[in-house]
């Protein structure tokens, strides 16, 4: 995958999903596998996804797998109000919370703030530069001046503002800490 050009998030993810899919069928019998992934409660989004997991894993060990028919369901996203989102900001640590601001004010990608550098950062004009991810175009963004002041407070042992290592926890720890005080707030 790495040589056909796939990103290392979808080939991570396609590695978890295969690793699933094992447990419950064979991977080199693609009836198996169609048995195994029609009961799951995966959505069909995943599903779907799985599906082209399985067929790059069919085609490079030569064999035939024609995919079931899965369509992901589009949905409007859930938008929590913006004084959710603070209390989500407020609550995290300094780092956590550093990161998730960004995200706020800019709106990018998450991977895209991780691989942010200090050098991107631009103090006097409160903005902060994005290196792009899938295909998107670099741009300039402002930051909020409670954003900047957090960033002033971080240390900096590293060339990127967030270290180095795996975005997984700040990819998911977030999002299933606000759908958790979301609930517990409003009941």
């Amino acid at each position: 995958m790495r040589k056909e050009g796939y990103s290392e998030t979808t080939i991570e993810q396609y590695v978890r999903l295969l690793k699933e899919l094992s447990k419950y069928g064979d991977l080199q019998d693609p009836e198996s596998i169609k048995v195994a992934l029609s009961p799951m409660s995966w959505t069909e989004a995943t599903k779907e996804m799985a599906c082209g997991a399985c067929g790059i894993y069919a085609r490079q060990h030569r064999f035939a797998f024609i995919a079931p028919r899965y369509r992901r369901v589009e949905k409007l996203p859930f938008i929590p109000m913006e004084s959710e989102i603070d209390q989500l900001i407020v609550s995290m640590g300094l780092k956590t919370s550093t990161f998730l601001s960004i995200l706020k004010d800019t709106g990018t990608r998450p991977l895209e703030i991780w691989n942010l550098k200090w050098t991107d950062v631009d103090y006097p004009s409160s903005t902060v530069t994005i290196t792009p991810l899938k295909h998107s175009k670099p741009r300039r963004l402002k930051l909020s001046s409670s954003t900047i002041a957090q960033l002033n407070q971080l240390t900096r042992p590293n060339v990127n503002v967030f270290g180095y290592g795996g975005l997984r926890t700040y990819q998911h720890f977030p999002r299933n800490f606000e759908l958790h005080a979301i609930v517990q707030q409003r009941s």
